[in-house]
C-alpha cells in the first residue's frame, strides 16, 4: 500500500510538470535560443541587442505570456544556455578553418600561415597596402596581441614585393604562446608636399584581425570565448532586458490602476457569457469573470447590479 501511494504520487508529480503547457514552454524556449544564438552569431553585438528584443516581443506580445516573473525566469535561462552554446559554436569555428582573407582599411589581402598550431611555431604575416603617393615613404608595422590580455608587442614589417599598384609586406614571428592571437596594422607615412614641407602621419587598421590559434584542443579557448561572450551578452542583452521589464511592468500597472480608478463608481449589469459557468459571469469593464454572488469587480472593482 505504502509503495503504491509512493508510485502514485510520482506519477502525479510526473503529470504535473510533463503537460501540454509544460512541454510547450520547453519547445518555446528552444526557440528562443536558437533565435538568440543565431542573432548574435550572425550580427555580434548588435545580434545580442535584436536578440533580447525578440525574446521579450514574441512571449508577451505575440503569445500574451502576462506574468513577468516567468518571462524573466525564461529570459536567464535563454541567455545563460546561449552563452554556453555560443562558446562552443565559436570555439568550433575557430578549429574548423582559417579566417576568411582579412581586408581593413589601406590594408588588403592579410593572412598569417599557419593559421592553427598545436604548439608554438614560426609564423608567416602578409599584407597588401595601395601604392598612393609615389613620393611617400612607408614604414609598416605588426601589432600583435593575446585575446587574454597577458602578452603583447609590435615589430616592423618588410618589403617583399612592390610595383605600382600595391606592396607586398612581410613578417616573421616566432614563440607565440599559446591561445588565440589577434594583430592590427600600422603604417607611418612621410611625404613631401608642392610647396617643399615633409608631412607626416599614421595610417592603421580598422579594428583587430584575427590571428594564428595555437592551442593542442578546442576546450584550451573554450571559457575564454564563454566568458567574453556572456560579458556581450550581459552588456548587449542583459542591460536592456532589466530595463524593458520594468518598464512594462510600470507602464502595465499605470494602466490598470486607471482602469480600477474609472470603474470605481460604475455601475455594471451581470451579463451572462456563454462561455462561462452558471454561477460565472464576465465584467463587461475589464474582462475578469467573477461570481453571481459578487457585488463588486475583484479586479477593477466596478458596481455590478
Amino acid at each position: 500500500m505504502i509503495y503504491s501511494y509512493q508510485s502514485n504520487m510520482k506519477e502525479n508529480s510526473y503529470k504535473k510538470y510533463l503537460n501540454k503547457d509544460f512541454l510547450k514552454q520547453v519547445a518555446w524556449i528552444l526557440i528562443f535560443i536558437g533565435i538568440f544564438v543565431l542573432s548574435f552569431y550572425a550580427l555580434q553585438d548588435l545580434g545580442a541587442l535584436l536578440g533580447a528584443i525578440l525574446i521579450i516581443a514574441i512571449p508577451y506580445g505575440i503569445l500574451h505570456w502576462k506574468s513577468l516573473k516567468k518571462l524573466a525566469y525564461i529570459i536567464i535561462v535563454v541567455l545563460v544556455v546561449s552563452a554556453l552554446l555560443y562558446g562552443i559554436l565559436f570555439s568550433s569555428m575557430l578549429y574548423a578553418a582559417p579566417p576568411a582573407i582579412n581586408s581593413s582599411g589601406p590594408f588588403i589581402n592579410s593572412t598569417v600561415s599557419p593559421y592553427h598550431s598545436l604548439t608554438p611555431t614560426t609564423f608567416n604575416f602578409t599584407t597588401y597596402m595601395a601604392n598612393g603617393n609615389s613620393s611617400a615613404k612607408y614604414a609598416v608595422y605588426i601589432n600583435i596581441t593575446n585575446t587574454d590580455g597577458s602578452r603583447s608587442f609590435a615589430d616592423v614589417m618588410h618589403i617583399l614585393h612592390s610595383n605600382k599598384n600595391f606592396t607586398e609586406y612581410y613578417c616573421t614571428i616566432d614563440n607565440l604562446s599559446s591561445g588565440l592571437w589577434l594583430y592590427t596594422l600600422t603604417a607611418e607615412v612621410n611625404y613631401t608636399t608642392s610647396n617643399g614641407t615633409v608631412s607626416h602621419h599614421w595610417i592603421t587598421s580598422n579594428g583587430y584581425l584575427q590571428g594564428p590559434l595555437i592551442a593542442p584542443n578546442i576546450y584550451n579557448e573554450y571559457p575564454y570565448v564563454v566568458a567574453l561572450s556572456a560579458f556581450s551578452i550581459f552588456l548587449y542583452a542583459g542591460i536592456p532586458v532589466m530595463i524593458i521589464l520594468p518598464l512594462i511592468y510600470y507602464f502595465r500597472e499605470k494602466k490598470k490602476n486607471r482602469i480600477v480608478k474609472n470603474a470605481t463608481n460604475k455601475i455594471i449589469k451581470k451579463d451572462k457569457n456563454e462561455n462561462t459557468e452558471k454561477n460565472e459571469f464576465i465584467c463587461s469593464n475589464c474582462g475578469a469573470v467573477a461570481q453571481d454572488d459578487d457585488d463588486e469587480c475583484w479586479k477593477c472593482h466596478a458596481k455590478f447590479k
